[in-house]
């Protein structure tokens, strides 16, 4: 009878953490009545584990079971997706066996008995045993909600099942290693599916690698994207000085006019012919067409690599109507920034064909519209679909279009690329 009465108790002890466990993880719906749906949880459970482990000795329909009723207890009365309820369910499962198993091997090798002969014997070492059991999953219960606790996980759906069918397997194997440690099993069948599964429980961990590897590979270019913005960011001010230095050489043309006009009414023709040398032959007065709008960092970005490309013997061209506000400006640069430089390294491809450099920007039905046009002598988009970079450093090149579509979508605008009589082209238009 006090057997029996022990073996009661460690059932009631057992449910009662698998239910605790479960509430820790997931919280209540509703917290009314709290204390009544967690013994009515406990109370189910242990009928089910007492009835079909001690009377029926089906050991799968009680693991069956038990996972089952956790699963809809936690449907009933718990938060959060139904994916997680099941895994949850299914771990509280294996965990009885994780922790069973290693304890009744250890014990079994210590006093010398069967690990049957450990299960079914009526002294203190089993008391001990089953104590020690329910000690060493609460412990592990407890860390699995601290941990949630303190981070959510999210998942997709087909990772949730993946998972799912992970811990389901990894259940499954745990029972039948129980199985054979019991000698209740066909040792060779069991080896065999327990082969099978492990196998299969490979082919998700392969499945999980390349997704992580997926993710990194994602995350490594966002964080090259971000240095390639901040560096072109950096040049980009860096322009803007060059051009405020060429707006203080305008406000400086009126001073240079009246100096010119005192020496030539001294006639002194010499002198003016050496301070015009002079400044002709100025670093800053070279290869500059000069663009001045309302906008000063844009103004200076296309100044900037329409004085690169002339230097290079591309002709350009520009059309600049839009009025692009400051809160646009950063973005809008650094776009123009990237086209540019794609269009001027084009150059060095073409064949047979005048290089020239086309640039609109305006304003169209809601968006502003950046346009760029460089001729090409051979079709790019047949022989590159994917207009990956020429450059054989490709890990930190190749992002100038990708930080061109990142900042289109930023404006809930859209990158258009195509190609029409011998121009390659591309169309970004950001929303108003």
């Amino acid at each position: 009878m006090i057997w029996q009465i022990i073996e009661i108790i460690a059932v009631l002890a057992e449910s009662f953490l698998a239910v605790r466990f479960n509430y820790g993880y997931f919280q209540l719906k509703n917290e009314k009545n709290k204390v009544l749906k967690l013994s009515a949880g406990t109370l189910v459970l242990s009928l089910w584990d007492y009835f079909w482990t001690v009377y029926a000795k089906s050991e799968i329909w009680s693991m069956a079971g038990f996972a089952a009723i956790l699963f809809l207890f936690s449907i009933l009365f718990l938060k959060n997706s139904a994916f997680e309820k099941f895994i949850i369910a299914v771990i509280s499962c294996t965990l009885f066996y994780f922790i069973n198993l290693p304890v009744l091997y250890i014990f079994s090798h210590i006093f010398n008995r069967t690990v049957l002969e450990m299960t079914l014997s009526q002294g203190p070492e089993r008391v001990f045993i089953l104590f020690l059991t329910k000690m060493l999953y609460f412990a592990v219960t407890q860390m699995f909600v601290y941990f949630k606790q303190k981070q959510a996980f999210l998942f997709k759906k087909n990772e949730w099942v993946l998972i799912t069918t992970e811990f389901t397997i990894t259940l499954l194997i745990s029972f039948l290693l129980y199985s054979l440690s019991v000698s209740t099993w066909n040792k060779l069948y069991t080896y065999t599916i327990i082969v099978l599964m492990l196998t299969f429980l490979d082919t998700i961990a392969f499945t999980f690698m390349k997704k992580i590897n997926a993710k990194n590979t994602e995350e490594t270019e966002k964080k090259l994207l971000k240095l390639s913005l901040e560096q072109q960011a950096e040049m980009i001010d860096k322009i803007k000085m060059q051009y405020d230095s060429l707006l203080e050489m305008r406000h400086n043309y009126v001073h240079e006019l009246a100096y010119l006009q005192g020496v030539l009414s001294e006639k002194n023709y010499d002198k003016i012919n050496d301070y015009i040398t002079e400044k002709l032959s100025s670093e800053k007065l070279q290869g500059y067409n000069y663009i001045f709008t309302s906008n000063k960092v844009i103004d200076s970005v296309i100044n900037y690599k329409f004085s690169n490309a002339e230097q290079k013997g591309i002709s350009v061209v520009c059309s600049l109507t839009a009025e692009i506000p400051e809160s646009y400006e950063r973005d809008v640069s650094i776009i123009l920034s990237n086209l540019l430089d794609n269009a001027i390294e084009a150059y060095g491809n073409l064949k047979n064909a005048k290089p020239e450099i086309i640039l609109n920007v305006h304003e169209i039905a809601g968006y502003y519209s950046i346009l760029v046009k460089n001729r090409i002598s051979s079709s790019v988009l047949e022989n590159n679909k994917k207009l990956q970079t020429s450059k054989s450093d490709k890990k930190n090149h190749g992002y100038g279009l990708k930080t061109v579509r990142m900042l289109a979508e930023t404006h809930n605008g859209m990158v258009d690329i195509y190609e029409n009589d011998s121009y390659f082209i591309v169309n970004v238009l950001l929303n108003i």
